[in-house]
């Protein structure tokens, strides 16, 4: 009879502390929530030579009890779901982006609350990146994208300024 009293009161308060735990990390999601316009400049890489320029409409919102935030991206000729969270026992933040070219990718994310900087990292083998997403005020952010190959040959270089699109819930 102890060792189950032992067990259950051992378990009322574990997800006491990762209540505590996640709510730091929707803090810090919060504030990609609403909606955003985004303008890209990609340089010359393997994958866009010419470089290009794209603006993107981007709907974040909390989805499935505030346990995940979805991201619908859009541009003329392309689209993007993204889901993102914060993993309370890892101490980390994942991202999963599937796109309308059947591209799919899982980052990991860490927060620097001193710079207002989300640095994600990409591992996907032969592939690798990194992209920061820096807060630079309450309704614009700046992301910086470079994802390579195994010997160093840049895929894709890309800034992206966000600009928040105002509305009546925001």
């Amino acid at each position: 009879m102890g060792k189950h009293f032992l067990l259950f009161y051992a378990l009322l308060f574990i997800p006491l502390t990762t209540l505590a735990e996640q709510s730091i990390g929707l803090k810090v999601l919060n504030q990609w929530r609403g909606g955003w316009s985004s303008f890209t400049v990609m340089e010359s890489s393997k994958w866009f030579p010419q470089g290009g320029q794209r603006t993107e409409l981007q709907k974040v919102e909390w989805v499935l009890k505030q346990q995940f935030q979805k991201i619908t991206v859009r541009s003329p000729g392309h689209e993007s779901y993204i889901m993102q969270r914060y993993n309370a026992k890892e101490g980390n933040y994942q991202r999963w982006i599937f796109d309308s070219n059947g591209g799919v990718a899982v980052w990991h994310g860490r927060w620097n609350r001193k710079k207002r900087t989300m640095i994600w990292k990409l591992d996907l083998g032969g592939i690798s990146g990194m992209m920061k997403d820096r807060f630079v005020g309450k309704d614009k952010y700046a992301s910086t994208i470079l994802i390579t190959n195994s010997t160093g040959q840049v895929l894709l270089n890309a800034n992206v300024i966000h600009s928040r699109i105002k509305s009546e819930k925001n």
